[in-house]
């Protein structure tokens, strides 16, 4: 599959992306599209300009989507940039009929998912977003086991993401430098998406609290604790951390069900509580992003399903921004 590079300006998602696209055999990349975003932007985000990625890789460099899509044949394309500029660029691409994975979070505000909405509803491409933990084994098991009714029907939910510590980024990065642009937005689209997953429908209400208490240094709350219920009742409480500088799980969920529960953590694995008993979930860590660049490739083939529906991804982006719409903290 030919595959172009959007953005260039991501901490992290860039030059992971750069090292994924220019390694699988699945994809040839062909192309590479900074957006017109100045040198000193994408230095401040990922190290390099966007010049030196493309020059690293031997891939043709545009500034403008437009001539990219004039210019080079593609079948599909990776966006990774200012979550400001993600939905005229997604929905652009669309419109020429490219398939689209999305890096989260692809909306800052409430407006750009109704222009993501407007834009890709009824389209035939295979437009996803994440990195999620959708496909992790270890989710994958636990959702079948709830939808086999192994621990009956859904009542509450207990979801923590750990995400590093801010201080890692960058003075010049987005974290830093966008007060709009929290971790209820960008660690909250981790946990959001596995309610949803299990819950199946949309946050009612929600409470967030936010400190720095972890890390004093960030413009950001550091740690963030949420408790939300879903429009049926289900009950759920969300945990993000961003001050962490120790060994510690990424991820930890419980699924309280009516007869049964489910308990997860990503260090020491998780089990089915059933009656007196106890079965475990297939415990192995995978590279999210990269199993789902894989997936999205196959199915913009023509060789599987997606494994989310645009709508889906953008029902949960629409509750993040309702989390950081509910975050109090004290300044």
């Amino acid at each position: 599959m030919r595959v172009a590079l959007i953005g260039m300006d991501s901490f992290f998602f860039t030059k992971r992306l750069a090292s994924l696209l220019s390694e699988s055999n699945e994809i040839e990349w062909v192309g590479c599209c900074d957006l017109e975003v100045e040198d000193d932007d994408a230095v401040a985000n990922t190290g390099s300009s966007s010049a030196e990625i493309a020059e690293q890789y031997n891939v043709p460099l545009y500034h403008d989507v437009f001539e990219l899509i004039s210019d080079v044949e593609f079948d599909g394309a990776v966006v990774s940039t200012h979550p400001e500029d993600v939905a005229e660029t997604v929905v652009a691409l669309a419109k020429e009929g490219k398939h689209v994975y999305v890096v989260k979070p692809g909306a800052m505000d409430h407006g750009a998912v109704d222009v993501l909405r407007g834009g890709l509803d009824k389209r035939s491409e295979i437009i996803v977003s994440g990195p999620t933990y959708r496909l992790h084994p270890s989710v994958l098991a636990a959702h079948q086991a709830y939808k086999d009714g192994q621990i009956g029907g859904l009542s509450s939910m207990r979801v923590m993401h750990q995400h590093g510590r801010l201080s890692t980024w960058g003075e010049g990065s987005w974290y830093r430098t966008e007060p709009d642009l929290t971790p209820a937005l960008y660690l909250g689209w981790y946990v959001v998406d596995l309610v949803h997953l299990f819950a199946e429908e949309s946050i009612d209400e929600v409470a967030a609290l936010g400190s720095y208490l972890a890390d004093p240094g960030s413009p950001q709350a550091d740690t963030i604790r949420a408790v939300c219920r879903t429009e049926s009742g289900v009950s759920a409480s969300l945990d993000l951390y961003f001050g962490v500088n120790w060994h510690y799980p990424d991820l930890e969920f419980e699924v309280l069900g009516t007869d049964g529960a489910i308990r997860y953590n990503s260090m020491q694995g998780g089990a089915i509580y059933r009656g007196q008993e106890k079965i475990a979930l297939p415990h192995e860590k995978i590279d999210s992003l990269s199993v789902e660049i894989s997936r999205w490739v196959a199915a913009s083939s023509g060789h599987g399903t997606a494994w989310v529906s645009v709508n889906q991804w953008l029902d949960v982006l629409d509750d993040c921004l309702t989390l950081q719409d509910a975050l109090v903290f004290e300044d």
